[in-house]
């Protein structure tokens, strides 16, 4: 055959280091790191890095959301709504860019607009985002009264939101005296009250006082929703219980277009589990309680409102933090399974990898827990083929062949060995045999589990304690002296030299265990003949 040209050489060089799996790595880095840019104010690093990430990861919506951001900040208006557009045409319901792309076509005068935009940038929790327009916008010469006082307002909603309830009350008491004509008095007593709502003392009575007054005076409008969900979240704060769970589901019902329907959700979410974490204790055989299920429900609506990853991570680790606590600490496995089984397919990649490790957890101590009711019933097998896993080990192999397939840059190798090992210890409770043919049930299984780990070569210390393992093993098995023992150890050993990388460093102790092997089945031959 004629060797390959240097150009040709080259070319499948570049074509492999450009394939998908490369080009999907860099654009997840050049994004992550078009995030950080952002956020530390790096506008033009932002822009540039997610235009990377853009160029590759062509359908990814967070990407040209975030571009979108960043050219906006760069004042390239034109850009950024073409940035938007894509993310529309890739998640429609994206709430963020919907919104702002209204506020773009409208017809307002250009401060009219951007006052308008502040509003947006507060809905969607953009609040450091909001303070630098806000204060770009009072340096402009063309701002009317109303328009400054309007301006200023945001900026009091924007420390309220950052929980700095003293300096919005300072802010309020200095647009009373010196706009006072200007001033929306509904938005203002609400920003006021709920400041109050949140001071402590006194002035949280005030509060109260305030955002009761306004519902009642303003009924059937945005100002009176804002209110009574204050009310209702402060009250959610002293504990939750049915009834205040429920104030805030009717709240819901009701106002399903609110800007705080997300955090509502959410609040809701927490709640329901508070009131399910003041039931009775679960039992191993407890079904998921209704005020779960309920939450869990909830968790399935607000995944979709998320367009946050980060957001929908946080929630993630809520539920389980829940199903952990309350589930699997108290033995009901199944239960906690149910809670998250159906959920993760659609969820973005690091909530699905949560998801799919939890799954991993459950359903390794429903099998490990069968391994020992097994063993105390004498119920583990004396003599196993390979590839005969009981179907709860089988369960979890498949999550993790799964979990190793989809995130190669967080597997659970380390996971998957540290399985072989507990299954291996239920192999000391069966009697050590005399004569074998096939090794004892949970020493065949320790193997298969192992064997996966070593072939892949993807984890060094994975591979080495699975490698031990397996030597391990079939040191066990030495003072069977019969002749199918001497073959199994033999075929095991060899089977071992085949899964090894020769690289790795459990290389030269695989070989000198199959030299030694080789050798004792030499003389074994010569002695028998």
């Amino acid at each position: 055959m004629q060797r390959l040209t240097s150009p040709l050489l080259s070319l499948l060089l570049l074509i492999a280091l450009t394939s998908p799996t490369f080009a999907q790595a860099d654009a997840r880095a050049a994004y992550e790191q078009a995030k950080k840019a952002y956020q530390a104010g790096n506008y033009a690093q932002a822009r540039d890095l997610a235009e990377t990430a853009s160029q590759t990861d062509r359908n990814n919506p967070e990407v040209f959301l975030l571009l979108g951001k960043a050219q906006y900040q760069l004042a390239e208006v034109d850009a950024a709504v073409a940035a938007w557009k894509r993310t529309l045409s890739l998640a429609p319901e994206q709430p963020f860019a919907m919104r702002m792309l209204a506020a773009l076509r409208g017809q307002q005068s250009d401060i009219e607009t951007r006052i308008k935009l502040v509003r947006v940038m507060l809905d969607e929790k953009l609040v450091a985002e909001a303070l630098r327009e806000t204060a770009s916008l009072l340096t402009n010469k063309r701002v009317s009264e109303k328009q400054r006082a309007a301006i200023l307002l945001l900026q009091a909603e924007s420390t309220l939101k950052l929980g700095r309830s003293a300096e919005t009350l300072a802010k309020i008491q200095h647009l009373r005296v010196l706009y006072a004509k200007q001033l929306d008095p509904v938005q203002t007593a609400l920003i006021e009250g709920q400041a109050k709502l949140r001071s402590g003392g006194e002035a949280t009575i005030e509060g109260i006082a305030m955002l009761r007054k306004l519902v009642a005076d303003n009924p059937d409008t945005s100002a009176a929703a804002t209110a009574r969900y204050a009310l209702i979240a402060d009250e959610l704060k002293q504990g939750a219980n049915p009834a205040r769970a429920r104030s805030l589901a009717k709240w819901l019902a009701e106002c399903p277009d609110h800007p705080q329907v997300g955090e509502a959700l959410r609040a809701l979410i927490e709640a329901y589990l508070g009131v399910a974490s003041q039931a009775a204790k679960p039992t191993p055989k407890s079904e998921l309680n209704k005020w779960d299920v309920d939450a869990l429900a909830l968790a399935d609506e607000l995944y979709k409102r998320l367009p946050r990853a980060a957001e929908a991570r946080e929630l993630t680790e809520l539920l389980l933090r829940h199903l952990d606590k309350r589930y699997a600490g108290n033995g009901a496995y199944m239960a906690a399974i149910t809670g998250i089984e159906a959920r993760g397919a659609t969820l973005p990649r690091e909530s699905r990898r949560l998801i799919l490790n939890a799954l991993v957890r459950y359903k390794t101590a429903i099998a490990i827990n069968e391994l020992g009711r097994q063993q105390r019933s004498g119920m583990l097998p004396q003599a196993t083929q390979f590839g005969a896993l009981p179907k709860t080990l089988a369960d979890v192999l498949a999550i993790l062949d799964l979990i190793n397939r989809e995130f190669p840059d967080k597997p659970a190798w380390t996971t998957q060995a540290g399985l072989a090992t507990m299954v291996r210890g239920y192999a000391a409770k069966i009697p050590a045999p005399t004569k074998t043919v096939l090794f004892k049930g949970p020493d065949a299984w320790a193997i298969d589990i192992a064997r996966p780990v070593i072939k892949t070569n993807a984890d060094s210390a994975a591979v080495k304690s699975a490698v031990t393992l397996t030597l391990a093993i079939i040191k066990d098995y030495a003072s069977c002296k019969n002749v199918e023992a001497r073959q199994l150890r033999l075929n095991t050993s060899h089977l071992l030299t085949e899964l090894v990388d020769p690289d790795h460093a459990s290389w030269s102790a695989v070989m000198s265990a199959h030299a030694g092997q080789l050798d004792a089945y030499a003389q074994y031959e010569v002695g028998d003949k």
